[in-house]
Parts: C-alpha cells; sequence; structure tokens
C-alpha cells in the first residue's frame, strides 16, 4: 500500500485595502464621521467577535480576495442603516462618506458582495450565540423572559404562476429535449413562451423544474397522510417554480402567494433578539418546540418565561413547555375565527333552564334579564315561548330565551 500525505494548506494572501488610518483620504472622512455615529460602534463591536473563521473560508489561489473583516463590517452598518442588498453595498461603496471611512477605500464589484453574503452565511449563526453569550455574562440580560411571534414574508416568486404536478413533468420532458439540443449547439428556433430563451437560463430553469418536482413528491406524501376527508385533490397541490421550497398561503393583506414563516423570539428585559428562525409553511404549527431549542443553544440557559399569542397555546407546545420547565403564558383560543364565524352566522342557541330563576313564593320563573315568567298553560306544540310576547319583546336576549 502505498502511502499518501496531504499537503500543507497554501497560506492565504489577502489585498491590502487603498487606505490606511495614515492615508489622508481617510483621515477626512475620519473627520467626517460623527463620534456618536453607529458606524463606529459597529466598528468597536467587531473587535469582540472572533473573525478567524471568514478569512479560512478563503482557498487562496487565483486574485488575492479582498479583507472579509473590512466587508463585514460595512455589511453590518448597512443592515443597521436599513439597506440589507448587495447592490445597495455595493453603491455605497462609491458614493457614501461612512462607507468608505469603515471599508478604507474597498469598492467591491457587485458580484462579489453577493458572493461574500452566501460565504458569510453559515456564519451568521455562530456570530449571534457569541454575542448572546457574551451579553449574559457582563448582565446585559438572563435570557430568562421573553416573547416568541412570527409573520409572514413574501418569497421571491410570483403568485400567478403555480403549477402542478402534471404540468411540472410535462415541461420538464420539453426542457430535456431542448437542453440536450443546446448541449449538441442545435437550438430550437422556436420556444414556448414559458420558457428561457438563453441555453443558459434553460439550464437553470431545468434545475428549478427538477427542484419543483421534488417539492411536488414531498407535498403529495403529506397530503396522503391525512384523513380522507382533509385531502386535497392532487391537481390542486401547486408550486412556485421560481422558488419550489416557498409554502404557499396569505399573508398579512389576504392575498394567497408563496412565502415564508419567520419566528422571532424578542428578549422582555433587553433589546436583544434571543433567537430566529425562517420556516417554509404558512402558520406558525409546529415551531415553537424548534425555537425553544435554538434560544437555549444561543444564550446556553433555559428560559423561565415564554410569553406568545393565542395561536401557539396548544396542547403539543403545553406539553413541549411543561417538560422543558418553561412557563408559557398566552391567551386561549383568543384566534378562534371559526367559532367566531359560526356565531355570527348560526341561529341563536337557546338558553338552559339553569339560567332561569324559580320564585316559590309567585310560583313563576324570572328570566336572566329579570323579567317575570308567569304560568300560561299546557299546550302540546312543537315550539313553545312560554312567555308572553309583550315581556319576550322587552327583553334584549329575546330570540336566546325562545325555546
Amino acid at each position: 500500500m502505498v502511502g499518501c500525505t496531504r499537503r500543507p494548506r497554501k497560506t492565504v494572501r489577502f489585498a491590502d485595502p487603498p487606505w490606511n488610518e495614515r492615508s489622508d483620504e481617510w483621515q477626512i472622512r475620519d473627520q467626517q464621521v460623527s463620534e456618536n455615529h453607529l458606524a463606529r460602534e459597529v466598528v468597536a463591536a467587531m473587535k469582540q467577535l472572533d473573525l478567524t473563521p471568514p478569512f479560512a473560508l478563503y482557498l487562496g489561489v487565483g486574485v488575492p480576495p479582498i479583507r472579509p473583516d473590512l466587508m463585514l463590517a460595512v455589511v453590518l452598518i448597512e443592515i443597521r442603516l436599513g439597506r440589507p442588498r448587495p447592490s445597495q453595498w455595493f453603491r455605497d461603496t462609491k458614493e457614501n462618506i461612512v462607507i468608505q471611512w469603515a471599508g478604507f477605500g474597498i469598492q467591491p464589484s457587485r458580484t462579489c458582495w453577493y458572493d461574500f453574503a452566501d460565504r458569510i452565511a453559515p456564519l451568521l449563526e455562530q456570530w449571534s450565540a457569541s454575542v448572546l453569550q457574551l451579553a449574559r455574562q457582563r448582565g446585559v440580560t438572563q435570557a430568562e423572559r421573553m416573547s416568541l411571534d412570527g409573520t409572514a414574508v413574501a418569497a421571491n416568486a410570483l403568485r400567478h404562476r403555480l403549477v402542478n404536478a402534471a404540468t411540472v413533468k410535462q415541461r420538464l420532458t420539453e426542457l430535456d429535449t431542448v437542453c440536450q439540443a443546446d448541449s449538441i449547439h442545435q437550438p430550437p428556433t422556436n420556444v414556448p413562451t414559458w420558457m428561457a430563451k438563453n441555453p443558459d437560463t434553460r439550464e437553470g430553469q431545468r434545475r428549478r423544474y427538477r427542484r419543483a418536482r421534488e417539492r411536488l413528491v414531498e407535498l403529495h406524501a403529506v397530503n396522503n397522510r391525512q384523513a380522507p376527508k382533509r385531502r386535497r385533490k392532487p391537481e390542486k397541490i401547486v408550486v412556485s417554480t421560481s422558488d419550489p421550497d416557498s409554502a404557499l398561503g396569505r399573508d398579512k393583506y389576504n392575498v394567497f402567494r408563496p412565502l415564508y414563516n419567520m419566528q422571532l423570539v424578542r428578549d422582555l428585559d433587553s433589546p436583544l433578539c434571543l433567537g430566529y428562525q425562517v420556516f417554509a409553511q404558512p402558520t406558525d404549527a409546529g415551531t415553537f418546540g424548534p425555537m425553544l431549542e435554538r434560544v437555549v443553544n444561543w444564550t446556553g440557559a433555559k428560559p423561565k418565561a415564554m410569553l406568545v399569542d393565542a395561536g401557539y397555546v396548544t396542547a403539543c407546545n403545553l406539553a413541549i413547555s411543561d417538560q422543558a420547565g418553561v412557563a408559557l403564558y398566552g391567551s386561549w383560543q383568543e384566534n378562534d375565527f371559526s367559532q367566531k364565524i359560526k356565531k355570527q352566522g348560526a341561529m341563536p342557541q337557546p338558553v338552559g333552564k339553569e339560567h332561569f330563576t324559580w320564585v316559590p313564593e309567585q310560583n313563576m320563573y324570572r328570566c336572566p334579564e329579570g323579567h317575570p315568567m308567569p304560568w300560561i298553560g299546557r299546550d302540546k306544540r312543537r315550539q313553545s315561548d312560554g312567555q308572553t310576547v309583550g315581556t319576550i319583546e322587552k327583553s334584549p336576549r329575546n330570540a336566546e330565551f325562545a325555546t
């Protein structure tokens, strides 16, 4: 057997930024940025982060990359300013004085910003956990009392182009045929309106349709496990080919569209966010357990109380909170819209006999509103009010008292 040894990893050499602290351009901008600007707070707070992981993501081949710590400082400042898009970061590095000061004059390309956002995404949870644990050590919070709530976030997909399994199968067959023709440099002259016109974009479209087919298989499996009366027709199960992983439901504006459910845990004793997660589902069902586990992993402490709305107060969540020793506070059936609809559309239910008071001295009953109900007589009827018409008309609950 021939032994083999792994070659040592090549040392990565990063490109020097255009400016340093002795550069005239940087010193001019340093004077223009106010002392209490949030950019200075972000730059100072980054010194407490472990920045070794982002440097280790680079392989050290090709053109020397831009330092990730400078790019991260720009990203954090932009997010604090409400600009979360890489296209905005690209523009601000050329126009914004504060961003130029924090990044020492770096001007990465638009593609570089998008690649950087994808590269550091796996590190966000690690950094969030380290910040929360540092906050507990310094007494900012004990992470004992918190609130949990979710909101619907629109997916980057059109709600007017939803397809079922039959449509996906048919279009995927056509895409396979056209892509094979593209591989031998014989593209078709005419393609359907739904199909991409360029060979490269057609290949990406085929990958999305294949993912849509896999997603439909998962949704059909879930539908088959439902009770027969709750199953949907197979042709009614649809997905969006732009974002097959997104769920379909109604957002805050009652618009049916592809969306995601974002869960957020806020600390009640500090402005910190103790946990977040995005779920591919339209409702909050089944999110309490994963969010509770995430909070424990991030903060290193088990919460004592959790404040939620009525959608989380279920038997399953109560069992989870009881097993974890967490007090769950929430309204009971406050969001039960189905019962409200039934009450609005149905006839008023009769009031039971236990709500009436028997007065033996007068040998009669009194209704819950205090009106006397003397004896009238006995007769065989399908319905009997047992009350004179004039008396019932005086009561605001006459429809309920009629039995």
